[in-house]
């Protein structure tokens, strides 16, 4: 039997103490062997909005940013999720904030954890948009990935492959617009009007796979959060963070596997130029 054993840094780093950084400072350097280099931002985060690999809204007693469209939909915070409601009849939309907008290039995939209206009829999958300026597209996931009244975790990968989004270019190198439709009964059907639906998450996340804290470079920072999610060890665990992002080969575990593909980005360092 193959032991589940915590890895060891793969390469040691040294903080130039010169560098300055932090609040209001310059960007934090970093000494990897003998070369001096700035920790690049990855474009889509505002500060402080670096989660393992992944921009994330988390709906804990806020909207964080999110708005509803227009006057079709009405959004309410509880603890640990919103509430979308339709107001019209019509399509229920919520709004992204700034963090979500920009180069998509460099992000995978996109998910989010739904709970549809238990007293509706099921009879559209829910929907994500994505434009810039006049160009938009949209995916509409399956009726049958949201079973009615159920909390769902849903998500869809870029590319031109069976089942995944085959986003353009045009859109994906300019965000300048992310919103879920979250409208998903028969308008037409009686009692099918003004539904709500719950969410808890939204979050995308970067194709630099190995850059958990999504900076540009893969290195002790991340090791640190690699090395977390490994001892949790199982994506259904409770504590694993969203999207279970330090899964590198999508087994849906974080063992030896994953940490050989860490290592070869961590000796790369630096994440591949989008496009």
């Amino acid at each position: 039997m193959m032991l589940h054993t915590p890895p060891t840094s793969p390469r040691p780093l040294v903080r130039d103490a010169s560098a300055g950084g932090g609040a209001g400072g310059s960007p934090a350097r970093w000494i990897v062997a003998g070369v001096l280099l700035a920790a690049c931002g990855a474009g889509l985060l505002a500060p402080g909005e670096a989660r393992a690999g992944v921009i994330v809204s988390r709906f804990a007693g806020t909207a964080d940013g999110w708005t509803p469209n227009l006057f079709s939909s009405q959004i309410t915070t509880f603890p640990d999720f919103v509430r979308v409601r339709d107001l019209d009849g019509d399509w229920a939309r919520i709004e992204a904030p700034a963090k979500f907008r920009g180069d998509w290039r460099r992000i995978r995939r996109v998910g989010m954890e739904v709970r549809t209206d238990a007293r509706r009829p099921i009879q559209y999958g829910v929907g994500l948009l994505l434009a810039s300026g006049t160009d938009l597209d949209e995916f509409v996931f399956p009726v049958e990935a949201t079973p009615i009244g159920q909390w769902s975790v849903i998500e869809v990968e870029f590319g031109d492959g069976p089942e995944q989004w085959d986003l353009r270019e045009m859109v994906r190198s300019n965000v300048l617009r992310f919103s879920v439709r979250l409208d998903v009964n028969d308008n037409n059907a009686p009692g099918g009007t003004n539904e709500e639906n719950d969410v808890r998450w939204v979050a995308i996340e970067t194709i630099c796979r190995a850059d958990l804290n999504t900076d540009d470079v893969v290195d002790n920072d991340d090791f640190l959060l690699f090395v977390a999610e490994y001892n949790r060890f199982d994506c259904t665990d409770p504590a694993m963070l969203r999207l279970c992002p330090a899964d590198l080969n999508d087994d849906g575990v974080v063992d030896s596997s994953d940490f050989a593909l860490f290592v070869a980005a961590y000796n790369e360092l630096l994440c591949p130029s989008p496009g």
